[in-house]
């Protein structure tokens, strides 16, 4: 009995090892009829196909090499839904890596953005966020743009990344948020040298605009002592802003008050007078000969109380 038994038990077995044998050679001679596909889409498509099927785990390496070879080969429209189906099947990104690449090699902007977040969401390195900064920039997505080009700022400094900087700071500017600009140029401005692709010509002249968006910052700020200061440094820094420094000075000094202060502003509005500058000399000499007849009664002598020594100061 015992043995009859063991016989039928090592007959099931033999036949359950046939079976399995015989599924194995069946799903190989599948995956051989896919390999020999001439056509790369439906290659792709046929081993997504057979993922989508119950067929033998042995299979599973040379299936996912078939599948990555295939989408290698393709690119742009045809590839992107082939991806986005690997990826599905597999919870992995390996598809909306390869789609990353085509869309940078075809400067396909909108796909960058979208390839990009799948990636960057799974592996959230600089280079990436550095791509997605300038797509979403050519895109029109500003908050986008600034979300990833603040990571680049943060993890690279200013000086590599540079260009983003410099933007935000323009960007800051042109909405007059100071203390943002004030921010922005101080951080800029602490650069040992010009960055790479700025000639010294240039890296002069921004560290001048820095210096008036910091100046500007103190003023619109309230903060006039420190306005004056800043302004002080930009006279000296370029003597055609002369004019512009003299009158935030005299702004800033009559805005302080007190008889020592409004002198002091009239000295500065002086100055600004003086210097042959059309923007602001003329209003510059209205404020000078308001508070001179304030104080005086009268605009007789004013050259010889006030604008000589403001003509000489700025020869």
């Amino acid at each position: 009995m015992y043995q009859a038994l063991l016989m039928v038990s090592l007959l099931s077995l033999g036949l359950q090892e046939s079976d399995e044998a015989q599924q194995y050679r069946q799903d190989y001679a599948q995956y051989e009829d896919i390999v020999a596909m001439t056509d790369t889409v439906e290659r792709a498509t046929a081993f997504m196909d057979f993922v989508d099927q119950d067929f033998d785990d042995r299979l599973i390496g040379v299936v996912a090499v078939g599948i990555q070879t295939a989408l290698e080969e393709l690119s742009g429209d045809v590839l992107y839904p082939l991806g986005d189906r690997w990826d599905a099947q597999t919870g992995a990104v390996t598809g909306a890596v390869r789609s990353l690449q085509s869309a940078a090699g075809a400067g396909d902007h909108a796909n960058i953005v979208k390839y990009g977040e799948i990636v960057y969401a799974a592996n959230p390195i600089i280079e990436i966020a550095e791509i997605l900064a300038g797509s979403n920039s050519a895109l029109g997505n500003n908050d986008k743009y600034l979300e990833y080009a603040n990571v680049v700022i943060e993890d690279k400094g200013v000086a590599e990344s540079f260009d983003f900087a410099y933007n935000i700071f323009q960007q800051e500017r042109s909405t007059e948020n100071w203390d943002a600009v004030a921010g922005w140029a101080n951080r800029l401005k602490a650069l040992s040298a010009a960055p790479p692709g700025v000639s010294v010509a240039d890296w002069r002249n921004m560290g001048i605009e820095f210096q008036r968006s910091i100046a500007r910052a103190e003023f619109e700020g309230g903060r006039y002592p420190n306005a004056i200061t800043q302004y002080r440094m930009l006279a000296d820094m370029d003597r055609s802003l002369r004019a512009i420094s003299n009158i935030y000075m005299g702004r800033s000094h009559f805005a302080i008050g007190g008889p020592d202060q409004v002198n002091q502003a009239l000295a500065r509005f002086a100055d600004a007078a003086v210097v042959n500058d059309p923007n602001v000399s003329d209003a510059a000499m209205r404020m000078v000969e308001e508070i001179y007849t304030t104080n005086t009664g009268t605009l007789e002598r004013i050259d010889e109380n006030v604008l000589d020594a403001a003509r000489e100061r700025m020869r």
